[in-house]
């Protein structure tokens, strides 16, 4: 959208929709707890690319050739950047700063969480800027619990960290370590640490913290999750 200078628009009708497969988590929409500037695409917008119906859609497409990009793998895609004004739709994960380095100033902004901190995590922010912080993100959930998602995805084994937490605390004076999961229960009883620790157990609800949280920490060990490599970026 800035490359072009148009309008950026969210179609959140997979989620909306709640499509249910065996294959999909199902999630709810939340980038409104951000300072994102939010155009959401209306169903007639939606139409005017996608519907096989109606014969002004028709000769719209015809003339246009309009087309969706979707990422095929998880590193940088120059080409992506190259996609021509035909492009109506982006899909995917986007784990390269690369495809926004040029816009860093726009993201951060807009990336910034809205609410202010629940009571306890206002202790535990000053804590974090006040020490050599380092946030360790373990994602499982859906990630052990359905086999498709488990067999593409795969999940970090305590080995990882460990190793992870070994390497960090070599070049990093007196870490202090921030553990944040989906299954916090599963966190305390592998992550193990000999050095300073704090397992942030906030309720399901609060994402938008642990990820303003993870954020403020100055050194990262992530999951292969998408919510820690932002957190981290």
């Amino acid at each position: 959208a800035e490359i072009h200078k148009c309008t950026l628009k969210l179609d959140l009708s997979f989620l909306l929709n709640k499509f249910q497969g065996a294959n999909v988590t199902i999630r709810k929409y939340e980038l409104n707890k951000l300072n994102i500037i939010e155009n959401i695409a209306s169903q007639k917008d939606i139409n005017k690319f996608t519907s096989e119906t109606g014969l002004l859609n028709k000769i719209r497409r015809e003339i246009y050739s309009y087309k969706t990009i979707r990422e095929t793998q998880f590193h940088f895609d120059e080409s992506i950047l190259k996609s021509g004004k035909n492009t109506y739709s982006i899909e995917g994960y986007w784990q390269s700063e690369k495809y926004f380095k040029n816009i860093e100033n726009i993201i951060r902004n807009e990336f910034q969480i809205k609410a202010e901190f629940k009571e306890k995590n206002k202790s535990l922010e000053e804590k974090i800027k006040s020490t050599e912080s380092v946030s360790i993100h373990v994602r499982r959930g859906d990630y052990v619990t359905n086999k498709v998602t488990n067999n593409f995805h795969g999940i970090c084994s305590v080995d990882y960290y460990q190793n992870a937490i070994k390497q960090i605390s070599q070049f990093v004076g007196n870490p202090v370590f921030y553990i944040f999961s989906d299954d916090m229960e599963w966190a305390k009883a592998n992550i193990i640490l000999k050095c300073p620790a704090y397992y942030v157990d906030n309720d399901v609800d609060s994402n938008d913290e642990d990820l303003k949280l993870m954020s403020m920490c100055k050194h990262h060990i992530i999951a292969n999750s998408s919510f820690s490599w932002w957190g981290a970026w």
